[in-house]
This record gives C-alpha cells, sequence and structure tokens, in this order.
C-alpha cells in the first residue's frame, strides 16, 4: 500500500472515530485515539510498507 493511501485511510478512520465519539459522548483523550489509530493497522491487516 502506498503511504498517501495510509495515511487518508488513516486521516479518514480517525475523523469517523472522532464524530462516533462525540456522537455517543465517549470520553476519549488523544492517548486513547492515538493508541486506536496504531492499534488499527494490526487488526485490519494493513501495514505501512
Amino acid at each position: 500500500m502506498e503511504f498517501k493511501t495510509y495515511v487518508r485511510m488513516m486521516y479518514e478512520q480517525t475523523v469517523l472515530y472522532e464524530h462516533f465519539a462525540r456522537k455517543y459522548d465517549l470520553r476519549w483523550n488523544s492517548l486513547q485515539i492515538l493508541l486506536w489509530i496504531l492499534n488499527y493497522p494490526k487488526e485490519t491487516g494493513y501495514y505501512m510498507t
């Protein structure tokens, strides 16, 4: 996967996730969001190559 594609996907996922967190009034701090972003590639099988 191209790096630009990966970054765009991560950005879109982060926006969706923040929207979800606000919608359900979850108290996510930036560290938890960062950890979620770092774990996301593992869960989906995407890796920066």
